[in-house]
């Protein structure tokens, strides 16, 4: 991908989502943080009185470190469903050889998800270290050890994936990427553009038909009710809010100059574009 200082968009508002959110699910919500609190106190409690056992120590140490990493995500979640948490930025990149105005997604729930990924192998590789100078045998360390390693790369991979996620514009499509896969449409097949209320909805891109939706290089298959038209975009995160993104992909699709996407020009334009 290549440098350019990236164009931050000012204002997110509240969109009072919790008010909105099922019953059921607000009231776990509500349990959440005296849950991870009760977390944490255990690790240190396991430290404090395992302090003269390494292997105690080391759980602990890893069960605070649980804990930290679901308090920071709630943290993040909790800001960006308000709209007010980290956005990304407006930026350039190149997708499958061509230029392309990037609408990054913020990784900071990404890279969180791929701490917590990755967590359990570190727990595999202190046993595996600390066994190893024990009782365990060398044969049992090295597949603990191997495990582990497993989850460190599957934590590393997710990380580096999560520096895709966000809406890629060019000159001949609309891309949608996440760690997983991409959701891709020509302009020329874009139907229409729906928006919920407030910031950080779902924008919903419909195609003209499931098979032009490109899903991670190949077109898409119909699915029932006319879903296979439909690509969500997800705005709690991305560089614009919902807003900023449904006027951008409206105009673009319709009668927008989609050749100056991929340059500084563009990244301009969609700002513009956005702000209205």
């Amino acid at each position: 991908m290549s440098g350019r200082p990236p164009l931050t968009p000012s204002g997110a508002g509240r969109n009072g989502s919790e008010a909105d959110m099922d019953p059921w699910l607000r009231a776990a919500r509500r349990r959440e943080l005296p849950v991870l609190i009760a977390v944490v106190a255990f690790g240190a409690f396991l430290v404090v009185i395992g302090h003269a056992t390494l292997s105690v120590v080391v759980l602990g140490l890893w069960v605070i470190g649980v804990g930290a990493l679901l308090l920071a995500g709630r943290a993040v979640r909790d800001r960006q469903e308000r709209g007010d948490g980290p956005r990304g930025a407006i930026a350039l990149g190149t997708l499958d050889g061509t230029r392309a105005t990037v609408l990054r997604e913020h990784p900071a729930r990404g890279l969180l998800t791929a701490g917590l990924t990755a967590w359990p192998g570190a727990l595999l590789l202190a046993g595996a270290v600390i066994g190893a100078g024990s009782a365990m045998s060398a044969g049992l360390a090295l597949v603990v050890g191997t495990v582990g390693v497993g989850f460190l790369v599957a934590g590393a991979r997710r990380a580096l994936h999560e520096r895709r996620a966000g809406v890629w514009l060019t000159s001949a499509a609309v891309t949608v990427r996440d760690h997983r896969q991409s959701h891709g449409v020509a302009w020329g097949d874009v139907a229409a553009v729906t928006e919920p209320g407030g910031p950080t909805g779902l924008v919903l891109l419909l195609a003209r038909e499931p098979a032009a939706v490109i899903v991670s290089g190949r077109a898409r298959r119909g699915l029932p009710g006319g879903r296979g038209r439909e690509v969500l975009v997800r705005t709690e995160a991305t560089a614009l809010d919902t807003p900023g993104i449904a006027r951008t992909l409206r105009h673009l699709s319709a009668d927008g100059d989609v050749s100056l996407l991929g340059s500084a020009a563009g990244c301009e334009m969609v700002l513009r574009i956005a702000r209205g």
